[in-house]
């Protein structure tokens, strides 16, 4: 166990061949803390490089439902990351013991929509969305999206090559993060990940599988999900589509932003609430699962929803965004 002046360590939660997670309290303010160490004496020169990322990127927000790290510490053998710790666990880790119903995943869901619209808005692409990466708070059931090791700020000028060379996890991971399309990677493919979520979270299981990097590239870029009320008859078929649309191949076809999916999902769970079932009614394929944002709401320079005040501030970070 390692020592870090001013904080006690009370257990290590995760591990990885990149870094270590451990839970415990800031000795000045008895606040609890995640802590999220790196170990220089084993760590790669990139491991180092990307929590100084993570740091650098996350002053550049913030945004309701992230939690992101308050403070950097560190001494001659390791660096850590201090964020507060709210007493979540991992999406992840809820969904291995506990089953999540229509309501629930449709509350879920919205939230990380919502988190992921403010995101986008605020110029900034996750690139690692996972049910790893999401925290719930047990008793509110509200979600947080955490670790932006992989996240890129839209406007960096060596953001598709960047985004090749960040950390990816493969069974969720984007089409176009694989490297071998000639496709650009943008807020869609967050909205791929979470297809590959919320299939999960309804179906219990991904929409694909594979046995090493390669076999998971061609999964995303060749195979075709089977539709989930396919696997799970229970799943309104209406649902079902929303989660297809995100799943698809090519971010054209995909929700051109969070909004069209947030106005899709709230009008499900309104259903539902009004009158305890999600149903295919008149037009709803036509006007709300093909939402888009409106035209005069996109950003005329890049195309991108609410993007213009970022520019400047994005210039400022040397060697994150490669400006």
């Amino acid at each position: 166990m390692f020592e870090l002046p001013d904080y006690v360590i009370n257990e290590q939660i995760h591990e990885n061949n990149r870094v270590k997670v451990y839970r415990g309290y800031s000795e000045k303010d008895r606040m609890p803390v995640i802590l999220k160490v790196v170990e220089k004496e084993y760590a790669e020169p990139g491991h180092i490089a990307n929590l100084y990322r993570e740091y650098e990127i996350t002053r550049l927000f913030d945004v309701d439902g992230v939690i992101r790290p308050e403070r950097m510490e560190q001494t001659g053998t390791v660096i850590a990351l201090v964020s507060r710790d709210i007493g979540a666990v991992s999406l992840k880790e809820y969904i291995r013991s506990n089953k999540v119903d229509l309501k629930m995943f449709l509350e879920t869901a919205i939230q990380i929509a919502e988190t992921l619209n403010r995101l986008h808005n605020a110029g900034i692409v996750h690139g690692d969305l996972k049910p790893g990466n999401v925290l719930i708070d047990t008793g509110s059931k509200k979600v947080y999206i955490i670790d932006f090791s992989s996240a890129i700020p839209v406007f960096s000028k060596n953001r598709d090559t960047a985004f090749y060379n960040l950390v990816k996890t493969y069974e969720y991971m984007s089409p176009e993060q694989t490297g071998r399309l000639n496709i650009g990677v943008d807020y869609r493919s967050d909205l791929y990940s979470l297809g590959v979520m919320l299939y999960e979270l309804l179906a219990g299981t991904t929409p694909f599988r594979a046995e090493d990097q390669d076999a998971w590239a061609d999964a995303h870029i060749t195979q075709t999900a089977k539709p989930p009320h396919e696997v799970q008859g229970s799943i309104p078929e209406v649902i079902s589509d929303i989660i297809m649309k995100l799943l698809a191949k090519s971010p054209e076809e995909r929700y051109q932003g969070a909004n069209g999916l947030l106005y899709d999902l709230r009008e499900c769970y309104n259903q539902l609430a009004n009158t305890g079932e999600v149903y295919m009614y008149h037009g709803y394929k036509e006007a709300n699962v093909n939402q888009i944002i409106p035209a005069d709401h996109l950003d005329p320079y890049t195309g991108f929803p609410g993007y213009k005040q970022l520019r400047c501030r994005v210039s400022k970070i040397k060697g994150v965004t490669g400006e």
